[in-house]
This record gives C-alpha cells, structure tokens and sequence, in this order.
C-alpha cells in the first residue's frame, strides 16, 4: 500500500498530463511540417541532368588504326620468314602486296572514322550546351526551392527542440518516483492519463491499487477518446493558469505556499522530498508554458 496526499497527487498527474498533451500536440505538427517538406513537388530540389562525354567513334579510330599495323608488320616478317626459308618468289611476292593492302584500306576506314568522329563532336557539344543550360536553369529554381523550404526546416527543428524540451521536464517529473517503474510500463502518456482520471474522479489515495488496475490493452480506447477530447481543454487551462504566475514572485509565492503545507503535513521524509520534487515540476512545467513557444501559438 503506498499512499499519497491527494492535494499534491492530483496536480502532479495534472501537471504529467498536461506535459504529454503538449508533447502530442507538437508531434502532430512536426508530422504536418514534414508531410508539407516531403508531398509538396514545388519545394522539392530538382535532379540535375549529367552528360558523358562521347568517345567512342575516337576508341574505335585508334582500335582500327593499329589492328591494321599490326596486321602489316605481321605480314613484312611473314614474308621475311619466308623468303630466309627458300619459299617460291611468287608467293613472297603475292604476300608483299598484302601489307600495301592492308594499309590502303587502313586509311580509307581511319578516314571515313574521323569524319564520323568529327560529326559525333559537333552533335555532343550541342547537347552538352542544351544540358548545361538546363543545369544552370535547375540550379537556380533549387535556390529558389532551398529559400522556400528554409523556414518550414527552421520550424521543424524549433519544433524538435520544443519535444526535447518537454522530454526533459516529464523525465524531472518522474523524478518524484511517485508513479513507480518500468517506465515503459507505467511511465508512459496512457498510464498518466489512467491515473489521473482514476484519483481525480475518484476518493482514493492509494497507488498501488490504481498501478494494478491498469491494463492497457483492455482501456487504450477509451483513454484514446479522453485525450483527443481533454487534451486541448486541459492544455488551454495550463496556459491560462501559466500566464497567471508568469512573474517569479508568484511562482514564489505558489512555492512557499506548497512548501508550508508539507511541512504540516505528517508524512516521512521520504514522502516529503517527493511532493518536493513534484513541486518543482510543476514549477518548471508553469514557466515552460509560460513562455512565448510553440504550444502558445498552436493553441491560439
């Protein structure tokens, strides 16, 4: 049985609930800001097209020129060979012309090759220019696109830092060890809603009763219908309430009151830092709020 004062226990849940309800309103928006990134195609950057150059008519005129050399030295020292080798002098003779041949024809096809090559040269750097225009027409509507997108990444990342921001004050909040552990068990946005709205609808004052009576898979629905209704009642209350202790004399003030309820009540020490702790949650969670951040603006 682990029994806790409901003048500091029910705000404490308030207060945990309230922290998700922001957290799930931002990361509803930082889904809009990246959906809008991600589907919209005018800010998308445009590929930009690429081009090789062309050398294969010039590969394919050096491969021709010197298959035929060496098809030429090849038949000179064939008909050297020979001719050490006492072979008839018409043969040798037949063979000789072959070299001659080989070389004319060389020629004819290195030319007809390179005037080809030539050709290919001109159509290629027409298309290179056609390209390259196109490269510096694409580049400048990317910059264009990148000064579009500017702002919605500049929200997304205040956004990011506002969810850290919020992350850090529900990891100070359970700090309290008022909700026990595992915390991805009983630590969670679904567990604090269960909670609160077990104590503050009910009399009780006891956790442990509350702890094992929470079975997720047998509520999630019905906690789902009370956040997408409460959430924004009770985070528009939050921000109203935090506009009023803005200055730090009031939340001194909150502070010392709190403080001087503890002190008059009869618990252990132990149970005394926690209500601390949960004071001092709150209290951070009331100047989060009050700030001029992202949760202010959604909700107005």
């Amino acid at each position: 049985m682990t029994l806790y004062n409901r003048e500091f226990l029910i705000p404490y849940l308030k207060n945990l609930c309230a922290l998700y309800y922001a957290r799930r309103k931002l990361e509803i928006e930082k889904k809009r800001v990246k959906e809008k990134i991600g589907d919209n195609s005018d800010l998308r950057p445009l590929d930009l097209p690429t081009y090789e150059p062309v050398w294969g008519s010039h590969s394919d005129l050096g491969c021709r020129f010197w298959f035929g050399f060496v098809v030429s030295i090849f038949l000179l020292i064939l008909c050297l060979v020979m001719s050490l080798t006492g072979a008839p002098t018409e043969v040798i003779e037949t063979i000789m012309l072959l070299p001659g041949a080989s070389v004319g024809i060389c020629a004819i096809v290195i030319a007809i090759t390179h005037f080809q090559y030539l050709d290919d040269c001109k159509r290629h750097q027409q298309d290179v220019n056609e390209i390259r225009e196109e490269n510096a027409r694409r580049t400048r509507e990317n910059e264009l696109r990148e000064k579009r997108r500017a702002p919605l990444y500049s929200r997304l990342r205040a956004l990011e830092q506002e969810i850290d921001s919020i992350d850090d004050l529900i990891y100070r909040a359970y700090s309290a060890n008022i909700v026990p552990g595992p915390s991805d068990r009983y630590r969670t946005m679904y567990c604090a809603v269960y909670l609160y709205e077990y104590f503050s609808k009910g009399r009780s004052n006891d956790m442990d009763v509350a702890i094992n009576t929470y079975v997720l898979e047998q509520i999630k629905d019905r906690l789902d219908t009370i956040i997408r209704q409460n959430s924004d009642i009770m985070l528009n209350q939050e921000l109203i309430y935090a506009n009023q202790m803005r200055s730090m004399e009031d939340r001194r003030n909150y502070q010392n009151t709190m403080i001087q309820k503890i002190n008059r009540l009869n618990c252990s020490a132990e149970e005394a830092n926690q209500y601390r702790r949960a004071i001092d949650s709150r209290l951070e969670t009331l100047e989060f709020f009050a700030r001029d951040n992202y949760i202010r603006n959604l909700m107005s």
